[in-house]
């Protein structure tokens, strides 16, 4: 049986959220797990942040975001092909689906889904 996020698990989130925002607060890139609006309307997350490129979630695959105590997200799921660094502009802040593990306890079946504030960003063409 799946846990239920419970106020020990808010407490856990609001402090990956507060470690998030110290990395976004540095950082002049978009960051593993923020969103991406596209130039055709859609929306995508951020799956690597490479040298030179930006990789994104593929059009209708599933994808899956755990966040950890640092506030760095995991990706599990399909990539995309590689977007230029400067494509991406700033453009506010979105609620993204992320998981972590029930109580901060690492064992099998044991995750909880939860929704974080992440960076969103702007594609550009």
């Amino acid at each position: 049986m799946r846990p239920t996020f419970d106020d020990k698990d808010a407490g856990l989130l609001a402090e990956r959220q507060a470690a998030r925002d110290a990395r976004a607060a540095s950082s002049t890139l978009p960051l593993v797990g923020d969103l991406v609006d596209m130039p055709d309307g859609s929306s995508r997350r951020v799956t690597r942040v490479g040298s030179a490129s930006i990789q994104l979630t593929q059009p209708g695959f599933d994808a899956r975001f755990y966040i950890d105590r640092g506030g760095l997200c995991d990706f599990s799921g399909a990539l995309d092909f590689g977007h230029p660094l400067d494509a991406f502009t700033a453009a506010g802040r979105g609620l993204a689906r992320v998981w972590f593990f029930h109580h901060g306890e690492v064992r099998a079946h044991n995750g909880v889904d939860a929704e974080l504030q992440v960076t969103r960003w702007r594609r550009a063409l």
